[in-house]
C-alpha cells in the first residue's frame, strides 16, 4: 500500500465532504499539492472538471482526529506548540 502523507490525506479529506471543481481543489492546496499523488494511486479522480474520491480513496482517507494527532507530532499543525500542554 502506498504511503499516506498529510497533503494526501488533506485532499482525501476535503473530498469526503463532496465533490470539489478542479479549480477549487488546487486554490485551496496550491500546485497540485497532494492531489498528483493522490490521482495516481486511484484515491481520486478527474471528471468534466470536478475531483471525487474513488472507493480506494474513502478507504485510504483517514478521520479527522488521526490527522490532527498526526500534524501535532510532526510540528505542522496550526497548533502544534501547544500540542504537548493538552
Amino acid at each position: 500500500m502506498s504511503r499516506l502523507n498529510d497533503s494526501i490525506a488533506r485532499v482525501l479529506l476535503a473530498l469526503r465532504a463532496g465533490d470539489m471543481d478542479s479549480d477549487a481543489l488546487y486554490e485551496r492546496f496550491g500546485n497540485g499539492n497532494g492531489i498528483k499523488p493522490a490521482v495516481q494511486r486511484g484515491w481520486i479522480v478527474l471528471v468534466n472538471k470536478r475531483y471525487a474520491l474513488t472507493p480506494a480513496g474513502f478507504a485510504a482517507c483517514p478521520n479527522r482526529r488521526d490527522l490532527q494527532a498526526s500534524l501535532r507530532r510532526t510540528g505542522q499543525g496550526r497548533h502544534a506548540a501547544g500540542a504537548e500542554a493538552q
